[in-house]
């Protein structure tokens, strides 16, 4: 299951995650031997204004991904399509009509 971090405010600082290489990953191998990298989570990028609450990470998944969500006025949290991070589609939910946002942002998920 991932784990969640929320992302608070409009930015958050990098987080630079060092990821070791297996021996002899430098150079081709057969299939057989082929191991899947990790990702990395780089800078995000959370902001909410009128109706709508969202944004972005830089990185690189499938180790780490982001969703967007914003809180409305009604009392309800709607959330975009979650992103792996580095996917610069962005993620944004957006209020019904006749709610407006009281806060948005995005949560990043540890998928790990």
């Amino acid at each position: 299951m991932a784990k969640i971090i929320h992302v608070a405010g409009t930015a958050i600082a990098s987080l630079a995650l060092s990821l070791a290489l297996a021996p002899g990953s430098a150079s081709a191998a057969p299939a057989s031997e082929t191991t899947v990298q990790g990702g990395w989570l780089g800078q995000c990028w959370g902001n909410w204004g009128g109706n709508w609450g969202g944004g972005w990470c830089d990185g690189n998944g499938p180790d780490y991904s982001y969703q967007g969500f914003v809180n409305c006025t009604n009392g309800g949290t709607y959330v975009g399509p979650e992103r792996w991070a580095g996917d610069t589609r962005m993620s944004y939910g957006t209020c019904p009509s006749g709610s407006s946002a009281t806060y948005g942002s995005i949560w990043v998920y540890d998928n790990r």
